[in-house]
């Protein structure tokens, strides 16, 4: 038998605050590449970030 956690228990076993360190990391990263003109980085990251928020919530 498994045990699978409610929607509930599975949103509040994430590490918000640790979430929202690594988001707000990638966001001036990304931040930073834009305002270089770097467009391949600035891809690169965004997919990071989103794979990165992909993870935690599934």
């Amino acid at each position: 038998m498994t045990t699978e956690l409610h929607p509930v228990d599975k949103w509040k076993s994430i590490p918000w605050r640790k979430l929202r360190k690594i988001v707000f990391r990638l966001q001036v990263r990304i931040f930073k590449a834009q305002k270089s003109r770097n467009a391949q980085l600035v891809r690169k990251l965004q997919k990071l970030l989103l794979s990165i928020l992909a993870k935690i919530t599934s």
